[in-house]
């Protein structure tokens, strides 16, 4: 499966309305990665549906949904670093309560942790980093099956980063994880795609995002040109469309 630096099922331009009649579900909706996303699906037209650890985090960006979408979005608390087997349950009872099926789900959820080289690392970090970076968003996706399923042509995005594709020094732990969350993902793609259930992931390691700054402190925080600079709002518009048949790909935002 390649790799691509290009925005999928390339289109001139993005339309209004593209995502008309989606319900999108957004993890790690209160950050401003999460933001974006959930900005972009409601100018599309999707209903959103905004998932983070705590409402408040996501209280702002719900009122900007609200108004460009004029809409009812949906609030939900869920701590992915702290959910059991029960907790996805009770998760996917609960979405299937406000839909009668999920077309899409954008897992922006990424925290941060400390880079360091691997011979000084704490091996307790790395079962932390790979349970909180790939298990964890593996599980939240298989609970969400049976709604993607009703979809009839649903799209899973995973946001990742660039370490995940390349090794780098004092990122093992961190890219390692990253590097099983694309594999998982490309697996998934596989084994959905009778089920129309697209799957693939998108580097946003050049975006200039509160994430960024905390992995690349000492870096100048560029302005972004426009609203949809470096992409992200195309790329998730062409990857989420009821049309795109793009799946089993790794995208990558270029700066």
């Amino acid at each position: 499966m390649s790799e691509s630096n290009q925005p999928a099922d390339k289109n001139p331009e993005r339309t209004d309305g593209s995502l008309r009649g989606r319900t999108i579900l957004v993890t790690g909706a209160g950050s401003d990665l999460g933001a974006t996303c959930c900005l972009s699906a409601a100018k599309a037209g999707a209903s959103v549906l905004l998932l983070d650890r705590k409402k408040r985090l996501m209280e702002e960006v719900c009122r900007q949904v609200d108004a460009c979408r004029k809409s009812d979005p949906a609030i939900i608390e869920f701590d992915i670093s702290k959910a059991g087997g029960a907790d996805y349950q009770s998760l996917a009872e609960g979405l299937a309560g406000l839909t009668r099926a999920l077309d899409c789900v954008v897992h922006c959820g990424l925290a941060t942790w400390p880079l360091a080289p691997v011979v000084n690392s704490r091996v307790e970090d790395w079962y932390r980093i790979h349970d909180r970076e790939a298990v964890q968003p593996m599980v939240l996706i298989r609970s969400l099956y049976p709604l993607l399923k009703k979809s009839g042509s649903a799209s899973v995005v995973f946001c990742t980063m660039s370490a995940g594709r390349r090794g780098s020094a004092n990122w093992g732990a961190i890219g390692s994880a990253f590097a099983s969350l694309e594999n998982i993902s490309e697996t998934l793609a596989e084994e959905w795609e009778s089920h129309n259930i697209r799957v693939n992931t998108v580097d946003i390691t050049s975006m200039p995002s509160a994430l960024r700054t905390r992995y690349y402190p000492g870096e100048v925080r560029r302005k972004p040109k426009s609203d949809d600079d470096y992409g992200l709002g195309q790329t998730l518009d062409n990857l989420l469309r009821s049309d795109s048949v793009t799946t089993g790909q790794r995208i990558t935002l270029s700066p």
